[in-house]
């Protein structure tokens, strides 16, 4: 297991802890400025995400695999709810990109982030779709920072052997975040959940995550916004630490 230099586990680190503190150091000029948007990064991999009140910065886990990567988009779904309840001059929404194939997967057909042939070949059927709703995201095979590629985890090789047929290209992957960036009928939205069709027939739709039930607690939202704040200070320092609403 990894950690980042104030003893928190890198996956967490880097996907939850650093764009949530991102969130609050720019939310005085986000509220100042009408129609104003967050859009986090979260991911159907919240579905194996735990919520662990004692193991808040991952420093339990025995490695920085599947378990931290679907913890911390879990955290942030989480957490970019309460805060669109929080703080409703800005609009926060999370997205799904689907399964983008991108470099970061490993793939021996990845090149130019996932122009790989048979996505760009069922694409143009217009069948593809971002089945990591039922089938794992490949973003959580591998990143420059991780050995999430490494075929010791059995995860790892069935991506790499079904993703060149079930993934889509990189485009297909940003539509629900540049949806939810700029659609005007959003603004006011306050908060939403975006991710593409399980069939590819839309880019873009809403969804409900798989953990709603969870995330939809506001005793469970209300305790996580308030720890993930004790987290960051301890983290960044009381003279650095912007306020949390």
């Amino acid at each position: 297991m990894e950690q980042t230099k104030e003893g928190i586990e890198q996956t967490l680190g880097i996907n939850f802890y650093a764009p949530a503190l991102l969130n609050l150091l720019l939310l005085d000029q986000l509220k100042a400025t009408p129609g104003s948007r967050i859009v986090n990064m979260a991911s159907a991999a919240e579905a194996v995400g735990k919520l662990e009140w004692d193991n808040l910065t991952g420093e339990k886990y025995k490695d920085s695999g599947l378990t931290p990567y679907g913890t911390s988009k879990l955290y942030m779904t989480i957490w970019s709810k309460e805060l669109a309840q929080r703080v409703p001059e800005v609009d926060v929404f999370n997205v799904h990109p689907g399964w983008p194939l991108t470099c970061g997967a490993g793939l021996s057909l990845c090149s130019d982030f996932g122009h790989a042939p048979a996505p760009r070949f069922c694409c143009s059927l217009g069948f593809v779709a971002p089945w990591a709703i039922i089938i794992p995201h490949a973003r959580f095979v591998a990143t420059p920072l991780h050995s999430k590629s490494d075929f010791r985890y059995p995860l790892n090789t069935i991506v790499k052997i079904t993703a060149p047929f079930l993934g889509q290209g990189w485009k297909r992957g940003a539509m629900s975040t540049i949806y939810a960036a700029t659609q005007p009928e959003l603004r006011g939205r306050h908060w939403g959940f975006f991710c593409p069709t399980l069939l590819g027939t839309y880019p873009t739709v809403d969804r409900t995550p798989i953990k709603h039930r969870l995330i939809n607690d506001p005793f469970t939202r209300k305790r996580l916004f308030e720890e993930t704040g004790r987290i960051m200070t301890s983290a960044v320092g009381k003279d650095k630490m912007p306020s949390v609403p």
